[in-house]
This record gives C-alpha cells, sequence and structure tokens, in this order.
C-alpha cells in the first residue's frame, strides 16, 4: 500500500533527522501528536477507512519538501553512513 509505504519512509527520515546533528541553518518542523493506542478502526470512512493506532507517535504536520531533505543529504554527505542517496533520485520520483 502506497501510504503505509510512504509512512514507513517518512518515519525513517524523521528519525534521521532527530538522531542527527543538523547545522545551525536546519528548518524546524512542526509535529502532531497521534495517541490513542488500541483505538477502534473506522472502517466505515469514505472514500478510505482509516486503521487503529498501535502506539502514540508523533508525526509531521506538514509534508518533508525535496528542498529540506536535499539540505539534510548536504548536511550528511561528508559521512553518509546509512547511503541515504541514491543517483536515481534525481530522475526517477519514486
Amino acid at each position: 500500500m502506497l501510504v503505509a509505504r510512504l509512512s514507513r519512509v517518512a518515519a525513517l527520515v524523521v528519525a534521521l533527522l532527530t538522531s542527527l546533528a543538523l547545522p545551525a541553518h536546519a528548518v524546524t518542523i512542526d509535529w502532531v501528536p497521534v495517541g490513542d493506542p488500541g483505538n477502534t478502526a473506522d472502517t466505515t470512512g469514505q472514500p478510505n477507512p482509516a486503521g487503529t493506532v498501535v502506539d502514540a507517535f508523533r508525526i509531521m504536520k506538514f509534508e518533508f519538501t525535496n528542498q529540506q531533505y536535499t539540505d539534510f543529504l548536504n548536511s550528511i554527505a561528508a559521512t553518509d553512513t546509512y547511503s541515504l542517496y541514491n543517483a536515481s533520485m534525481g530522475s526517477n520520483p519514486r
């Protein structure tokens, strides 16, 4: 499912951003709490039903922009130990 894949990618980026010391010019990220673990899934939602929340967590309020990710990659360019950059990123949106 595309949403699940994007959520995993976003979670990885967020985890890496919060674990690395970024330069002073780093962007500010607004966070929103998602809570109510164990809630009942809403299977009636139209057009998209909503699932249940397994664990409380925080998610970015706004989408992570290409520029923010570029700034992040540039800040770790000297030591990209996690291989976060791939040359096809410039031509392949997936």
